[in-house]
């Protein structure tokens, strides 16, 4: 049924954005495709590698404001996306994995007039785990205090589908409304024993309203949505079927950061979390002569309630575990001059739940998020070539709280990050990066009652408090390749980041991670 769903939409953004792309912006002329070997001095070049520095995940579509996405795409553009990345090291939280490879997809494509503009994207994401334990998938954009989990380390296949569009039309003179459709859904399940099947959805609209000139522009917009998450959990092999003779099967139902029960009835082992999206934001920007400044700012209140059972009715009775609210702010702030020589960028967000339990008959998880990231870029010639250097200082904290076993923990973090990004000839179509970043720890505390000892405590919270104290370094290396080939524009992407603690705890098991990615760049 999923792919059936998918096929149509993937045809109608295929037909809608087909086409020649109007490389020039701002007036520039286009050079013809045997003339043209300054891969890096073409728009959709340019806006990607801007993107990229905003951003680490540097799909513009994922940008949350069309008033701001319309300064970056000119008359029309798309790109398309392949890639292939994995992951591996014992150097990582408990409950993630120690192997992690997958492979994406994402197209997305624009056309603007004097009168409208229109953008869409998709998205696909293949991945494969192993070794989770404590922690059964769950969709990572929701911090659902309630999930399932065993000690016995699982497989995992996870396919995510994501669908985001944008509208925009002129009402008057400077005056334009938009409408924004934001669309995913996964299905994701363990290959082995215990077997769970994991499905979500979730639907986000964005009406909003703006106002610009030549100089200035604002937005104000609002947020309404609606989001299921199903689970479900059995076994494949029924001699592990909740059995005492194997412990390390037996399925827990977790809540907050210790709390936890067996999951033991048939009903008990499928809730279904519904979810409740609302907010608004607010987007500015303004031109000067010799630089460009922007900001974006979001709230988000998500409501989510967990109910036994599942909106099909397949199972007698009705039971809610509990609900959970969490208030989300995110903003950030760039300026950047007009030749995009130099830019800064700060970010901030902030992420705050507290959880209602039935059983307990009061709050029992509360949790807080911090982060703020400063960013600078400046280019300036090296060896007679434009090499940009950037700089990322970044601070994180987290503060998570176990009214019930009376655990609390702290865990503030530091890292700092250096990159150049340099052409390795004068045409600049292949460019080298170099990275190098520290990161320690802040402000971390951990406290805890008598009491608290259980196979979570014992497993989880430990291990994560020992990754907590320690420090570690990260080195990167990129390299890149554009060029063009069928009279399109091309870029191939590898890079590859090792991470090293700087010193070994045997409750982590390791000391290093690897990341390495390959992608193909299409811009048509």
């Amino acid at each position: 049924m999923t792919i059936i769903r998918i096929i149509p939409i993937c045809l109608s953004l295929g037909i809608l954005f087909h086409g020649p792309v109007l490389l020039a912006q701002n007036n520039t002329a286009v050079v013809p495709a045997e003339q043209n070997n300054r891969s890096l001095s073409d728009s959709s070049t340019q806006t990607l590698l801007q993107s990229m520095l905003r951003s680490s995940n540097y799909a513009l579509s994922k940008e949350s404001s069309v008033l701001l996405l319309q300064q970056d795409i000119g008359k029309q553009i798309s790109i398309s996306t392949l890639g292939y990345q994995t992951e591996q090291g014992k150097y990582r939280p408990y409950q993630e994995a120690e192997h992690k490879r997958g492979a994406y997809f994402r197209a997305e494509g624009g056309k603007q007039t004097a009168k409208m503009l229109l953008w869409g994207s998709f998205s696909y994401n293949n991945s494969q785990l192993d070794s989770i334990r404590w922690g059964h998938r769950k969709d990572a954009d929701f911090t659902t205090p309630f999930y399932y989990g065993s000690q016995r380390a699982v497989h995992y296949q996870q396919t995510d589908y994501a669908i985001r569009t944008h509208l925009m039309h002129r009402l008057t003179q400077g005056f334009t409304a938009s409408l924004s459709g934001d669309y995913g859904m996964g299905d994701h399940f363990s290959t082995n024993d215990p077997r769970v099947v994991l499905k979500h959805f979730k639907l986000r609209l964005t009406p909003a309203l703006q106002w610009k000139n030549k100089q200035l522009g604002i937005e104000v917009r609002g947020l309404w949505g609606y989001g299921q998450q199903e689970s479900q959990v059995d076994y494949r092999n029924k001699e592990y079927y909740e059995s005492s003779q194997y412990p390390e099967y037996l399925n827990w139902l977790i809540n907050g950061y210790g709390t936890m029960r067996n999951a033991l009835s048939f009903s008990d082992r499928v809730y279904t979390n519904n979810q409740d999206f609302t907010g608004g934001g607010l987007a500015i920007f303004y031109k000067h002569k010799s630089w460009t400044a922007r900001a974006n700012f979001n709230y988000e209140r998500i409501h989510e309630e967990y109910d036994r059972g599942n909106s099909s009715g397949r199972y007698d009775g009705y039971d809610m575990y509990g609900d959970y609210n969490v208030d989300q702010w995110k903003g950030y702030i760039d300026l950047q001059d007009v030749q995009q020589q130099w830019g800064i960028r700060l970010e901030a967000t902030q992420s705050e739940g507290k959880d209602y339990n039935i059983e307990l008959l009061g709050n029992n998880y509360a949790v807080l998020r911090r982060a703020a990231v400063l960013q600078l870029y400046y280019t300036l010639p090296l060896w007679g070539r434009p090499t940009q250097f950037t700089f990322r200082q970044s601070f994180s904290y987290h503060n998570q709280v176990d009214g019930n076993m009376l655990i609390r923990r702290e865990a503030g973090r530091q890292l700092a990050n250096l990159q150049l990004r340099h052409p390795l000839n004068m045409r600049c179509d292949q460019l080298l990066e170099l990275g190098i970043a520290y990161s320690n720890p802040y402000n971390t505390a951990f406290s805890e009652s008598p009491r608290s000892s259980n196979a979570f405590a014992e497993q989880v919270i430990k291990h994560d408090i020992a990754l907590d104290k320690t420090n570690y370094w990260q080195l990167q290396a990129g390299f890149q390749q554009y060029f063009r080939f069928a009279g399109m524009q091309w870029m191939a992407y590898i890079q590859t980041q090792q991470l090293q603690a700087g010193r070994a705890d045997a409750l982590l098991g390791g000391r290093s991670r690897n990341q390495s990615s390959l992608s193909f760049h299409l811009y048509f």
